[in-house]
């Protein structure tokens, strides 16, 4: 899997690199402030501290690209912090985390792209927003939904209330 990160931040990126070199999730590069030359990634790691400038050149880099990236866009620390214009689709992870929480939203974030996350009987179309266990779809409120979502996405992590 192809992992960009693009951050001004050097203390984040070499965060980044270590667990995702840790985790043997993919190849990780770094975007520079030259967005215009940026390849499609399979996820692309946003720092939601970029400069104004280079989040509109990267909004018009994305719409380049054939179909939609899978995006995760790291906060500063504050789940409800405003997302950037253009990236209200972006999966968001806020600062400080842990490297199993990276993983799994990555993970989660390439899953959502996919339009099908699978866990053993369980299948959930996240397109459509439809669950089913061995073909047979099952009926869910959109909170119960979510809360599998959630769950079937964060497999194998330690979760608390929040």
């Amino acid at each position: 899997m192809q992992i960009t990160l693009l951050t001004h931040d050097p203390i984040l990126a070499n965060s980044v690199a270590l667990m995702l070199a840790s985790s043997a999730l993919g190849r990780l590069s770094r975007g520079g402030d030259d967005v215009a030359r940026l390849a499609r990634p399979d996820v692309l790691i946003l720092d939601a501290n970029l400069p104004r400038r280079l989040m509109r050149a990267l909004r018009r880099r994305v719409a380049e690209w054939d179909g939609p990236v899978p995006m995760l866009l790291l906060t500063g620390g504050d789940k409800g912090a405003a997302v950037p214009n253009g990236f209200e689709t972006a999966d968001v992870l806020a600062k400080p985390f842990h490297q199993r929480d990276l993983v799994a939203r990555i993970h989660a974030t390439q899953h959502a792209a996919d339009g099908d996350i699978h866990v053993g009987r369980l299948s959930l179309d996240t397109s459509a927003r439809h669950a089913s266990v061995d073909g047979e779809k099952v009926p869910l409120t959109r909170m119960e939904y979510e809360v599998l979502e959630f769950l079937a996405t964060h497999k194998g992590t330690t979760l608390t209330k929040e």
